[in-house]
């Protein structure tokens, strides 16, 4: 047999290497597409991610939004009401539950923290550990452990050096994600005190309380099939029919970004949410909100007024309520009235 040269021995070597190389790269780029699409991007507000159960690439359902009630009965009979700093991910008991970023893990009962470099922190709530804490995980790659019996979903959370985000914001967070639903605004009260006055006759100190959700983005299994989120913002103003403005427009809640922004600046669960407030529990909840508490409108003329309440999903989606009341006070004083009513 003719013996090859060593240059044709080197030239078929070196074939051989750039077929492998090749090939090796089309199967990467084809089995880790998905990886990097969904591989952590951006910072502050932008930081995205996938999912935390397989498929990492497609929407599941939320049965848990954030900016929710919390309201929880403990084992001394004391309630404690709270606002949701997460969202609630459906998955059936035992799910595996994977990391979304990679960091080190610090593993608490029936939690797993994974903490990036930049200061960021993903929480991963209600599964059962399958990591040692300090371990380093990997996005997608590292089993944080399954979810815990009796759960049915997985509580995400995202904070940046203390600082709670949504993780369903729209620049950025757990994706994708698609919100079609329209918010519903209604039964708008105004209350003197315990009772609730007719809109054809508000008279004295006054708050205004309504009620506002939010329908799922994806339809929830049972039991979970009747749960309603919390509006991402919510907002309010009263003003005189030809437009001047009372009450100009005030931010009850707003958390679509970040939790720091709920309603008039604090954090309190009961600036934002009003008596008869009920988290959802095998049933749908009710979220009543305070727009406004002890309005004095014997400081206002007489007469009709229009009172408009927007609310605002995750989606963008919104809808505006719209509806009108007589302010009718017996010893108004018009001439110092602060509104001088220019409808008849």
């Amino acid at each position: 047999m003719k013996r090859r040269s060593l240059p044709s021995r080197l030239l078929i070597l070196l074939a051989s290497v750039i077929v492998a190389l090749v090939v090796g790269v089309l199967g990467a780029t084809t089995s880790t597409a998905w990886k990097r699409e969904l591989r952590p991007t951006g910072s502050a507000a932008g930081f995205r991610y996938g999912w935390p159960v397989k498929p990492f690439s497609s929407q599941h359902p939320i049965r848990g939004q954030f900016g929710d009630p919390r309201i929880t009965l403990t084992r001394n009979h004391m309630t404690v009401r709270s606002i949701h700093a997460g969202v609630d991910v459906v998955a059936p008991d035992g799910a595996p539950v994977f990391a979304t970023v990679s960091g080190s893990a610090v593993v608490l009962p029936g939690k797993v923290y994974v903490r990036t470099n930049g200061g960021r922190m993903l929480e991963y709530w209600h599964i059962v550990p399958s990591v040692r804490d300090g371990m380093r995980v990997v996005a997608y790659s590292t089993l944080l452990g399954h979810v815990a019996s009796g759960m049915g979903h997985v509580h995400v959370a995202e904070s940046i050096r203390g600082l709670s985000l949504n993780p369903l914001r729209r620049e950025g967070g757990m994706g994708p994600y698609v919100d079609r639903t329209t918010p519903v605004v209604e039964n708008l009260a105004v209350l003197s005190g315990p009772s609730r006055l007719t809109m054809d006759r508000v008279e004295g100190v006054v708050d205004f309380v309504v009620e506002a959700y939010d329908p799922p983005a994806l339809p929830l299994p049972r039991p979970f099939e009747d749960y309603l989120m919390t509006p991402a913002s919510l907002r309010w103003r009263l003003s005189t029919l030809a437009g001047t403005s009372v009450v100009p427009w005030e931010t009850v809640l707003n958390v679509t970004t970040a939790f720091p922004h709920l309603g008039h600046g604090r954090l309190d669960f009961g600036d934002v949410y009003a008596r008869k407030t009920q988290q959802n529990e095998y049933h749908a909840g009710r979220y009543r909100f305070h727009l406004e508490r002890g309005l004095d409108t014997r400081r206002l003329a007489n007469g009709l007024y229009l009172v408009e309440v927007e609310a605002q999903d995750t989606g963008g989606n919104r809808v505006l309520l719209r509806t009108t009341l007589r302010i009718l006070n017996r010893d108004v004083n018009e001439p110092e009235a602060l509104v001088t009513m220019e409808e008849k």
